[in-house]
């Protein structure tokens, strides 16, 4: 394929979800109890407790269908995260976004809407997605197709692109919703260490080919001037941005 042809947008569904965060601020002043928090939403309880009191730092951790879930809390703000499983140094998929998102947003709802859960005054949907391809040519291509310019990709590398397109909300008066996109390619090359019969690493090792895949980490926030309270359905609205960040690309 010629580095000039048109490549067509692919469906929500050929993109692989690594990782998903809900971020909720606070008032300062207020206390939350990430134990309660917990039980109040997930079905099993934790694994993993780590208290660091110094800093006001609690997070608790367990797994998740495909990989690990989490909830932190600091000063005035909580942090809810779902992230693949660690393979070979590199988050495995947690699927589509149609076969993750649902059961994380609500979630995060629930976390949102419980009544030991402070008023928030902001909100962030962060997300952190892949979508393979074949080489650096076809990932440069693609990632051309989202973004409102061509990348060289015959004479360029490193490729990085961030930028933030506020856009009013749809569901506050006065609120503006930060919409960031981090694009880039990523490229992953996998060695194959060979045990010996006895438990030590053999001499030799196998590289495999390497594995390429465009990648796109949101941050959708709302503004932090914002004055007023936001809640489940602005906490909606993002989710949305950001689903169609990944169906049509860089837009204003």
């Amino acid at each position: 394929m010629s580095s000039n042809e048109a490549v067509e947008l692919p469906p929500l569904s050929s993109w692989q979800v690594l990782s998903l965060r809900t971020t909720a601020f606070y008032n300062p002043d207020e206390k939350v109890d990430p134990t309660r928090l917990w039980f109040e939403i997930m079905e099993s309880p934790p694994d993993t407790e780590l208290r660091k009191p110094k800093e006001g730092i609690v997070h608790l951790e367990g797994p998740s269908e495909n990989g690990k879930q989490s909830i932190t809390t600091a000063l005035g703000r909580t942090d809810f995260r779902l992230e693949g499983g660690e393979g070979g140094g590199n988050p495995s998929p947690l699927g589509s976004p149609e076969e993750v998102f649902p059961g994380f947003t609500r979630l995060s709802k629930s976390l949102l809407g419980s009544v030991s859960f402070p008023p928030a005054s902001r909100l962030a949907f962060g997300t952190v997605m892949d979508l393979p391809v074949e080489d650096k040519d076809e990932g440069y291509r693609q990632l051309s197709a989202y973004l409102p310019f061509r990348i060289d990709a015959s004479n360029s590398s490193d490729f990085f692109y961030r930028i933030n397109r506020p856009r009013l909300s749809g569901t506050k008066n006065g609120l503006t919703v930060n919409r960031v996109s981090g694009w880039s390619l990523r490229i992953i090359r996998k060695t194959q260490l060979t045990l010996s019969p006895t438990g030590h690493l053999a001499a030799s090792a196998k590289s495999t080919g390497p594995e390429y895949a465009c990648r796109v980490e949101l941050d959708i926030n709302t503004d932090a001037e914002f004055n007023g309270r936001v809640d489940e359905a602005t906490f909606d609205e993002l989710v949305v941005l950001a689903k169609e960040i990944y169906a049509r690309g860089d837009v204003p």
